[in-house]
């Protein structure tokens, strides 16, 4: 999992969100059609106010739950700081 730390600073703080989100997915969008590798995905993202769940197919639901388990350690690390 990468962090917001790991980023390339024009990733890190833009005034503009929306603009941000958007680069965001172009950087993964280049990862999954350069690695040949990639095989699952899962995006949330805030619209009007709720987030919407975006995934392929998840094949394994015990590792998908522990990957949220380590974001959602994540999440309340930066609120913590």
């Amino acid at each position: 999992m990468i962090n917001e730390d790991e980023l390339p600073n024009e990733f890190k703080a833009h005034n503009n969100k929306k603009q941000r989100i958007l680069e965001i997915l172009n950087k993964v969008s280049d990862a999954v059609k350069e690695n040949p590798s990639a095989e699952e995905l899962l995006v949330m993202v805030k619209l009007d106010g709720e987030y919407v769940r975006f995934s392929s197919i998840l094949e394994s639901s015990t590792e998908t739950v522990a990957i949220l388990e380590m974001l959602k350690y994540d999440i309340m690390k930066r609120m913590s700081t």
